[in-house]
């Protein structure tokens, strides 16, 4: 829409970048009020207000993933991933051409004002967010290996204290204990503390480190070889006089107010582990551009925790949870797949970067017409949608033409003014006409002249226009 922060960085004259403001933004309220007219003759009002906010956060997210600011790159991922995919998820739950139509008009007034329609900004967003994807793809196998395994132990824990009475259950809390600190271990090994220091202090922080180390090391072999141990006296117990207190400590610390903190502790550092592993190789790959790494990590780990949360409060009761993560992990591939389309045409030269949001803007309305006129909705619309398509596409591409020879800063509010009102004068004129004259022929009870017949012929005239003016 055409307010609010600007998104993109326009330099003074010569710019290629989004439309003139005022342009868009006759070429935005003619496409809003064809989308909310259509809304409220499909009886569903809030049309508008959902797919766009969709559409809105997609574009921002492509935008500031667009940054060289890690943090704000790393927040248009997180962003752009989620609200395409519900997006699609939601053309994909409900397909119809009105739908698609909305999506597309929608998608591309907003991305003419952002400025990110261009190959080369959609093709850096797409390789860093496909990296970030599959650290996130990764990190929520390594989730799940954890809570299964968290699960499973528990349940081996308690299982062996109800068969072997206290000293198993003691033994295998004391393995848990080892296997905790050994993952500690690795954690201090893996995460760069001493690069992380200040100069001044690496050596101090080194040797912190190191006596971490021994630490954690000499209490994972005390904790296995009282385990041992414990094994060992497990037999003969029963009848011994520690049997009974045995017992008691046992139930007691393998319950999963002991258990379970252990094993959380132990998954978490194999979690830091990873995560500092791969941010260390990501920043080998990307020799001028470690950032990129960085951010794709970060975004990878926020995609992780947002599936989590999504599929966390029924995962636990149901099989629902599982479905919810297998389909946050397949509707993304349908959003690089429509990437990856929109980069083909782009490459092939079918649309250029500078004309692509009004192009597409012109393109949803005239594909909202054609599912207006098969969904048998008022005539009107029909007519309002064709003449919206024409008013975007000649305001979008005048307003660019004003971008390319001047430049943002010149001021040209009146003469876009002037050519926006005349040609959505000119819009209004055709739909009166065009109504009037289907009004006769419904009088008349002529056949000819259908809604879809005349929705087709407009799109012929409109890729008529496009390929004159274009």
């Amino acid at each position: 829409m055409p307010f609010g922060p600007r998104l993109d960085r326009p330099s003074a004259v010569g710019t290629e970048g989004r439309p003139r403001a005022t342009s868009l933004g006759v070429a935005a309220l003619v496409t809003v009020a064809v989308v909310v007219a259509t809304g409220v003759a499909v009886g569903d009002p809030g049309l508008f207000g959902g797919v766009g906010l969709l559409v809105g956060l997609t574009v921002a997210g492509v935008a500031l993933a667009d940054r060289e600011r890690p943090v704000e790159a790393v927040v248009g991922h997180l962003l752009f991933l989620p609200a395409a995919s519900l997006l699609v998820a939601l053309v994909v739950l409900q397909p119809s051409f009105v739908r698609v139509g909305v999506v597309l008009a929608l998608a591309g007034v907003a991305s003419g004002y952002a400025d990110v329609a261009d190959a080369e900004t959609v093709s850096e967003a797409l390789e860093t967010n496909l990296l970030a994807y599959v650290f996130g793809f990764v990190g929520l196998f390594a989730v799940g290996a954890v809570a299964l395994g968290a699960r499973l132990t528990v349940g081996l824990a308690e299982g062996l204290a109800s068969a072997g009475g206290g000293p198993v259950a003691l033994a295998v809390l004391g393995v848990l204990v080892a296997v905790a600190c050994g993952c500690l271990v690795l954690a201090v090994r893996t995460v760069p503390a001493v690069d992380l220091a200040p100069a001044s202090r690496h050596d101090e922080v080194a040797g912190y480190l190191r006596r971490a180390q021994r630490g954690l090391a000499a209490l994972a072999g005390l904790a296995m070889a009282g385990a041992l141990i414990l094994v060992a006296l497990a037999v003969g117990t029963r009848s011994s006089p520690v049997a009974g207190p045995l017992s008691s400590v046992g139930e007691t610390v393998t319950s999963g107010v002991v258990v379970v903190p252990v094993f959380a502790v132990a998954g978490l550092a194999v979690l830091v582990s990873v995560l500092s592993v791969a941010v260390e190789r990501a920043g080998r790959t990307f020799d001028a551009g470690a950032g990129k790494g960085l951010v794709a990590t970060l975004a990878g780990a926020g995609y992780v925790v947002f599936v989590g949360t999504l599929a966390l409060p029924v995962m636990t009761v149901t099989p629902v949870g599982y479905l919810a993560v297998a389909v946050a992990v397949v509707v993304p591939l349908a959003v690089y797949a429509v990437a990856a389309a929109w980069l083909v045409i782009l490459r092939l030269g079918v649309v250029s970067d500078r004309t692509m949001p009004p192009g597409l803007t012109a393109a949803g309305l005239v594909c909202l017409a054609v599912g207006a006129a098969a969904a048998d909705l008022p005539h009107a619309l029909v007519f309002a949608a064709v003449a919206a398509a024409m008013v975007a596409w000649d305001a979008g591409t005048f307003g660019l033409g004003l971008t390319a020879e001047l430049g943002h800063r010149p001021e040209t509010r009146r003469l876009e003014l002037y050519h926006g009102v005349l040609a959505v004068a000119v819009g209004a004129v055709a739909v009166a006409v065009v109504t009037a004259l289907d009004a006769a022929r419904a009088a008349a009870g002529s056949g000819l002249g259908t809604p879809q017949t005349v929705a087709l012929a407009t799109l012929g005239v409109v890729v008529l226009l496009v390929l004159v003016r274009g």
